[in-house]
């Protein structure tokens, strides 16, 4: 937390605090003397981002599509606002380490923002504005997600995990617990060539890590999600 103080005098008057993950709540923990803390996993119904029964369909078309434009290269989303210092990391040291050991690999990000544009400024980086997840993921083969100080969950994670596309983010808050088996999690100081490392093996085993991700997207599921967030009402209430 930057400025903790902000938040204080809420926090720690709540009756309880609700996070999406553990590793948030013990980010929390670490900052504020909170009377209790009660993890609710974010409620995504993936049946309203996509139909589950076009997903193969889909996945199929943008197969076809990238093939028939050459778009067989290695391509890597990012999605949402870029923050500050993932930006800096992004821009000092990764981009130009991948336009130097894998050249054919291209970014793509979406959300826009003023960070987005100036990423594109890099050959091998493309600011692609706003678009549909159905739009996104089936296009790209890995999602690419990087915090600064505080690991909120990242729905994105587990929405390309429902289009079978594995994640690449950061060891920080609740990322492990988004991300589970279908990616991999870098330790905060990790270098940009161990980012390209850890790409690369996705990369090359892109069929076992989107069907691990595909599963794990359930962790976030909406009906266990209601659940968890009704138990949470009721011990407040009951206590």
């Amino acid at each position: 937390f930057e400025h903790p103080e902000l938040f204080r005098k809420c926090l720690e008057n709540a009756h309880t605090v609700i996070v999406a993950g553990n590793g948030l709540a013990n980010q929390i923990k670490e900052t504020f003397s909170t009377k209790s803390i009660s993890v609710v996993h974010l409620p995504v119904n993936f049946e309203n981002i996509y139909p589950k029964n076009k997903l193969q369909e889909k996945l199929e078309e943008a197969t076809i599509f990238r093939s028939k434009n050459n778009l067989t290269n290695p391509r890597i989303a990012i999605v949402g606002m870029v923050p500050e210092k993932g930006y800096r990391f992004y821009k000092k040291y990764l981009f130009p380490k991948l336009k130097t050991i894998w050249p054919e690999v291209t970014i793509h990000v979406y959300g826009g923002g003023i960070y987005a544009k100036k990423l594109a400024k890099h050959t091998n980086v493309f600011d692609e504005g706003f678009c549909k997840p159905e739009d996104i993921y089936p296009f790209c083969d890995i999602h690419m997600f990087r915090l600064d100080r505080v690991g909120t969950w990242g729905r994105v994670i587990n929405e390309a995990g429902y289009f079978s596309k594995p994640s690449l983010s950061i060891d920080i808050g609740a990322q492990s617990e988004a991300v589970g088996k279908g990616g991999v999690v870098m330790p905060y100081h990790s270098s940009a060539e161990e980012w390209i490392i850890e790409l690369k093996n996705i990369y090359n085993n892109l069929e076992e890590f989107g069907k691990l991700a595909f599963e794990h997207r359930l962790v976030v599921d909406y009906k266990t999600s209601v659940q968890e967030f009704m138990s949470v009402l009721d011990g407040v209430l009951n206590d």
